[in-house]
């Protein structure tokens, strides 16, 4: 992440805390701690900015879940039988981040869908299947490797809203 567009993250971050907390003193507020140096962190980078920004962006997950065994009396005392995993309901290959950024010079929002990958991550196929089917329907979709590069895609869709 360059020093400006850490300066970009961090100045956002303390505008948000002005308007949260304003009758908290300035100089208790804390710099923005957060970096790229992973998946989580990236991902954690690229929500906080767009909803700093006033944007809307939420992280998803399409993992399933994990239902426990009962607990049984037995003869020899309480027992637990083995619990099962259940599938989620989402679609395969979702990315990581639904965002909706709303441009001045739009009237409607903008839905992105955002795929974090990290270091030597690649896309799986379902993964791409679901890009195709988003570039389809007309969302846009980022592949997002650093916060650098969210940076620069998501000034280039500012820049596409102004000049058509």
């Amino acid at each position: 992440m360059t020093k400006e567009n850490k300066a970009i993250l961090n100045e956002l971050f303390k505008a948000t805390q002005r308007l949260k907390y304003p009758s908290f003193p300035e100089h208790y507020h804390h710099d923005y701690k957060h970096s790229d140096n992973s998946t989580n962190a990236l991902t954690r980078c690229v929500v906080d900015f767009l909803n700093y920004s006033g944007h809307f962006a939420e992280r998803v997950s399409n993992t399933g879940r994990f239902i426990a065994g009962k607990t049984i009396d037995g003869v020899n005392g309480k027992f637990t039988t083995q619990g099962k995993f259940i599938k989620g309901t989402g679609v395969n290959g979702r990315a990581d981040i639904s965002a909706k950024i709303k441009l001045p010079s739009m009237r409607y929002a903008i839905p992105v869908e955002i795929e974090i990958k990290f270091a030597k991550d690649r896309m799986s196929a379902k993964q791409k299947e679901y890009q195709s089917k988003m570039d389809n329907v007309g969302a846009e979709y980022w592949v997002v490797r650093t916060f650098d590069d969210f940076i620069i895609q998501y000034n280039n869709l500012c820049a596409s809203s102004i000049n058509p």
